[in-house]
């Protein structure tokens, strides 16, 4: 499968009926997708995405553009990263999930299912759960 704005890494897997490095501008950049990675049907990633190694999408996943995700994240079924958004290495963003512009999360940062960062949208919602090894330490003795 062939995509003329797109710069895919090695063994990454891309479904049929996905599109990576969708033109929204006549200046866009292309969309980079590192190696290992699993680009379920149904995705759709910008241009001007640069997404990291061992990424999986779910379907019916959009990826806006100048979106930066690190490795070893994933983001499932219809989700939606608006752009603008800075994702640290081992996010997951779980089904039903929207993150809008100007959002960056750290490491290892857990979205559940359902969830909004927004809270004008998405009111009362508790979204991120950090997982931090030094607090399990603590609690483990």
């Amino acid at each position: 499968m062939a995509f003329d704005n797109a710069e895919i890494g090695a063994s990454t897997i891309i479904e049929p009926g996905a599109e990576i490095g969708f033109r929204y501008s006549d200046d866009c950049g292309p969309a980079r997708i590192g190696a290992h990675g699993i680009i379920r049907r149904g995705t759709l990633i910008y241009g001007d995405v640069s997404i990291g190694d061992y990424f999986q999408s779910s379907h019916n996943t959009t990826i806006r553009g100048k979106v930066r995700i690190g490795d070893y994240c994933t983001v499932t079924n219809n989700s939606t990263l608006e752009g603008l958004i800075r994702l640290g290495t081992g996010v997951r963003i779980m089904s039903h999930g929207y993150v809008p512009s100007r959002t960056w999360f750290g490491d290892r940062v857990f979205v559940g299912p359902g969830k909004c960062s927004s809270t004008k949208s998405c009111r009362g919602a508790s979204i991120v759960h950090r997982r931090l090894a030094a607090r399990r330490s603590r609690t483990m003795c």
